[in-house]
């Protein structure tokens, strides 16, 4: 007697393959192995692709590292000041210092950006 892999979901799949007795059952695994993989890649939305929690988070965080970086570089334009723990690193009084800061904060902001797009477009998104 054959199962019909086919109608189950990756989530099943993965259960199924986890569970079952591959010395026993050894062509019930194959099957479901072979199943797996063809829904694999097949699928296009996020909800049926492993790891779709820890890429959520990932892109939530890169884009909440990009939103700080912006408002450090804002202000630091505006007022000519970044903070540093509890004292401002000001332009008037440490060039060198604020330059090399801006240049830290830009290379956060380019970093966070990148890291959101690798995420967003490991999940073929279409």
């Amino acid at each position: 007697m054959s199962i019909d892999y086919s109608k189950y979901n990756i989530r099943e799949l993965e259960d199924i393959l986890d569970n079952i007795d591959g010395e026993k059952f050894p062509d019930r695994k194959r099957d479901a192995e072979i199943a797996l993989s063809e829904l694999l890649k097949h699928s296009t939305t996020l909800d049926d692709k492993p790891g779709v929690g820890k890429r959520l988070m990932g892109m939530v965080l890169s884009i909440v590292l990009a939103i700080f970086c912006v408002y450090i570089l804002f202000v630091a334009v505006v007022d000519q000041q970044i903070l540093m723990r509890r004292d401002f690193i000001s332009y008037s009084r440490w060039p060198v210092t604020f330059w090399l800061l801006v240049v830290f904060w830009s290379v956060c902001l380019l970093v966070s950006i990148s890291w959101g797009r690798k995420l967003y477009r490991s999940g073929n998104v279409k």
